[in-house]
């Protein structure tokens, strides 16, 4: 049998035991070929984020249009930015207000260098442009890549509330309600820097005739514009999201 073993950098045929399958007398690479066939990359790694999925944008007009859309994470290596209305991928400006979308960090004023989006940089929608103005019923998606040293959020979880009241956490997305015994109140937590742009996914199961499930803010919050909403409708689900600004929560 023949082997054929890829020459490293810095390695002779004396440091190779083809018996054993080991490489002795690797030292730390001083070169950037050393390092790349070293398989050193300085914890340089970068991975496609699951963040900034499903938001649901401002009603828009016109070009320099603010969308509450804002990037949770900085990109890492100056990488690019992809942005998708309902599927469909828009070419965002690098520098320029001159594409169908923009990112600002000064109301819009100046549109970010691609390589420079930082996160809480905001989108903004150039409706002339694209041709087309975005609606409350549009759902929008950030794709870009972030640094795997910093990225932090854990695995959703799910709950099967059957109780009430019961109370919704941050750790938590995926809410499954049961209302064969009962009706069941749902409290939200109060928004907060720690809560912006936190997404519940609300899957309802509603039995037992009149039974309902209720979703109630914290304090002054609101959803929708209102203290509590109550929700009657079997199998279907539904998706709260806490805004970037304000205190109502966005029921879609």
């Amino acid at each position: 049998m023949t082997v054929y073993l890829k020459q490293l950098a810095g390695v002779t045929a004396s440091d190779i035991d083809a018996d054993s399958r080991t490489v002795s007398n690797v030292t730390t690479p001083t070169t950037n070929d050393q390092a790349a066939n070293k398989g050193y990359v300085d914890g340089a790694i970068s991975a496609p984020t699951t963040l900034d999925k499903s938001f649901i944008p401002l009603a828009t007009s016109g070009d320099g249009a603010a969308t509450d859309i804002a990037i949770s994470a900085t990109p890492a290596h100056d990488s690019y930015v992809t942005v998708h209305v309902n599927g469909v991928g828009y070419e965002v400006g690098d520098g320029v207000k001159t594409k169908e979308c923009y990112f600002s960090g000064d109301s819009g004023t100046t549109a970010r260098n691609i390589a420079d989006i930082i996160a809480g940089d905001f989108l903004y929608w150039n409706g002339v442009i694209a041709q087309f103005d975005l609606a409350t019923d549009f759902e929008v998606d950030l794709y870009y890549e972030t640094a795997t040293t910093v990225v932090t959020e854990p695995l959703p979880t799910d709950a099967f509330p059957t109780t009430t009241p019961f109370a919704m956490t941050v750790g938590t997305r995926y809410y499954y309600c049961d209302t064969t015994s009962n009706s069941i109140g749902m409290l939200l937590p109060a928004i907060s820097s720690g809560t912006r742009q936190i997404i519940f996914d609300i899957k309802l199961d509603i039995k037992g005739g009149s039974n309902t499930v209720t979703i109630t803010p914290n304090g002054s919050d609101t959803v929708e514009g209102a203290a509590s909403l109550v929700i009657s409708t079997e199998k279907v689900s539904y998706t709260l999201r806490c805004p970037s600004t304000g205190t109502d929560w966005k029921f879609h």
